[in-house]
């Protein structure tokens, strides 16, 4: 009879808490030491990107984004993966059943997994590993299908990897794991009539994130009328216009000192910044710590 012990983990986020519980788990499924197991020397390493990249889609239309390894790399049994993307841009769809989420490079190994997925308005959490004894996997191949709306809204968006991305073998971490986000590009890729280019340069992030008294916005536009750069609060509420007006041309940087518009004091929390150019929009995120 082997017995497992569940390592001390002292202060530990509750992912990672829920990751010892995982790699436990397979240990028992696995029929190995779980000494043997946790000391086993870290593998090289797993490549991933979100493809394809830039996806270009239609407004409101419906499309799938992979999660792909590029390459060959470690063999792995499981994983972990966060994903965010912008709930204004993206409406996530998800396949019935989730099974069907599962890519062809886990679905071909092994008939066997624990799978489980969560979705909020703005995030994905996956967890996937295979439960055939002996059985791993390595790339080239589809690891895990996405399917997502678009708005009606043409803009320039992303999809990302958040921290957490971990890959597995036999209950050992493999690292490092190195992940691509995707861009998705909503409009039509054919411009019909006059008007501007569908996907015309439009870009923005932020320099310092998270920050505690000021963060600098970096836009880079090709131009036009009507440009305005608005950071709403995670509920949508508008809460500091810092630009409006014509763009200009390039790249500039854009201030925001953590005040609203009445001048007060914005509450520590998670905003996002709007920067919106002739029907073409760009997003990003900021942490401001109090």
């Amino acid at each position: 009879m082997v017995r497992f012990v569940l390592p001390r983990i002292k202060s530990a986020p509750p992912l990672r808490i829920a990751a010892a519980w995982r790699r436990l788990a397979m240990m028992a499924l696995l029929s190995l030491p779980a000494t043997v197991l946790l000391n086993s020397p870290a593998r090289a390493d797993v490549t991933v990107a979100l493809t394809p990249s830039p996806a270009l889609v239609a407004p409101g239309a419906t499309f799938e984004l992979d999660i792909t390894v590029t390459e060959a790399g470690s063999t792995f049994n499981g994983f972990d993966a966060y994903l965010q993307f912008d709930p204004l841009a993206l409406t996530f769809l998800g396949f019935s059943p989730i099974s069907l989420q599962q890519g062809s490079l886990i679905t071909s190994a092994c008939s066997n997994t624990f799978h489980r997925f969560k979705v909020s308005h703005d995030s994905l959490t996956i967890t996937d590993v295979l439960l055939c004894n002996g059985v791993d996997v390595t790339g080239p191949g589809q690891l895990y299908r996405l399917q997502f709306r678009a708005s009606s809204l043409e803009q320039i968006t992303h999809v990302v990897f958040l921290p957490g991305l971990q890959f597995y073998e036999a209950g050992t971490y493999v690292n490092p794991s190195h992940s691509t986000d995707a861009q998705v590009q909503i409009g039509n890729p054919v411009a019909v009539g006059p008007g501007p280019a569908p996907f015309a340069r439009l870009g923005l992030r932020a320099s310092r994130n998270p920050f505690h008294h000021r963060t600098e916005f970096l836009v880079d536009s090709s131009g036009g009328e009507g440009e305005s750069l608005i950071v709403y609060d995670i509920s949508g509420k508008p809460v500091r216009h810092l630009e409006s007006g014509v763009s200009t041309v390039g790249k500039h940087t854009v201030t925001w000192d953590g005040r609203t518009d009445s001048g007060g004091q914005a509450p520590a929390g998670v905003y996002v910044a709007r920067l919106t150019a002739e029907g073409r929009v760009a997003t990003t995120r900021v942490a401001l710590l109090r």
